[in-house]
């Protein structure tokens, strides 16, 4: 059992039809996860209670009083077994949206981040970071979703990725990350590692004339002797920087490539792109950046994992 503070847990279940909310803090176990390159933060557990899954429109989870998920209703099962009721749940935040809605193909001429992300009109609780730069254009393909034209901006606007603050909110830049140190905390255990699956070591398009001339090399995925090459056709969302839209083609499979992790009793609330450090044998992190966190709860207790990587768009 845990020997530390444990702050207190809820959650909500919005109902439909200006019901009430109801709200649960006994749960069996959770886990929640958000993560540098994912467009939502997810929610699944088993909480302490009874409701009707069909009036369920949205849930939120709060870690003393912080919000930390606001999402859909994704699934919901309302059971009875051995005497007590039990609802289990699975809650994507609401700016997994922004991947599903498809943005009409054309261009937008110099948009900010709020005019891309205005393009999934009616998106239900999902914001963006204001005051942010514009850029020349922004062409959106047949089939492009508001997280691609997202993904496109923040890579013409800041040579970055995008990324949730908050619940649902999306961000290009950091925030005033705060700076944590763990060296006090009660630590359960913490690695680093690689992930090389989808390293792409050479990125070819086309030039004007449709000759396949123009090339990018990773050198990090060439020194570990992956060798792959991919052609992509010409695209006009990059037809005056071609070589930046293979940088993006190489950032993608390069997320995540290494990493470090730290798994410490408790939770802090941190929030992506905040700053850590810890010293301990094989391990040490300085000013480190968060790129995933997990929090877990169960009868042993709460529990956070952060991830550090070392990538692109996340150097450390």
């Amino acid at each position: 059992m845990a020997t530390y503070e444990i702050p207190e847990i809820k959650c909500e279940l919005c109902r439909a039809s200006g019901a009430a909310s109801l709200y649960f803090s006994r749960t069996a176990g959770f886990s929640f996860v958000k993560e540098r390159y994912t467009p939502y933060t997810l929610l699944s557990g088993i909480f302490i209670g009874r409701c009707v899954p069909a009036e369920v429109t949205a849930v939120k989870l709060y870690i003393g009083s912080k919000i930390i998920h606001h999402g859909t209703a994704d699934s919901v099962v309302c059971e009875y077994s051995h005497g007590v009721w039990r609802i289990r749940l699975r809650s994507l935040g609401f700016s997994m949206l922004l991947g599903q809605n498809m943005a009409e193909p054309g261009i937008i001429s110099q948009p900010d981040l709020s005019a891309v992300i205005g393009k999934a009109a009616g998106a239900y609780a999902v914001s963006c970071q204001g005051s942010t730069k514009k850029v020349n254009y922004v062409y959106i393909k047949d089939t492009s979703t508001v997280w691609e034209a997202a993904c496109i901006y923040a890579a013409k606007a800041y040579s970055t990725y995008p990324y949730i603050r908050g619940t649902n909110s999306v961000y290009c830049t950091a925030l005033s990350p705060k700076t944590r140190d763990y060296s006090g905390k009660k630590i359960v255990s913490y690695s680093s590692g690689v992930k090389l699956t989808g390293l792409i070591s050479h990125a070819h398009t086309q030039d004007a004339a449709g000759e396949w001339n123009i090339s990018k090399t990773n050198s990090f995925a060439v020194n570990r002797h992956i060798i792959k090459h991919k052609y992509y056709a010409r695209d006009n969302e990059w037809a005056y920087d071609p070589q930046a839209g293979l940088s993006c083609h190489i950032g993608a499979g390069d997320r995540g490539r290494q990493y470090g992790r730290l798994k410490y009793a408790g939770a802090e609330l941190e929030e992506l792109l905040d700053k850590a450090n810890f010293t301990a044998e094989g391990l040490s992190l300085t000013a480190a950046e968060v790129d995933r966190i997990e929090i877990t709860c169960s009868p042993k207790g709460l529990f956070t994992e952060l991830s550090f990587y070392n990538d692109l768009y996340c150097p450390q």
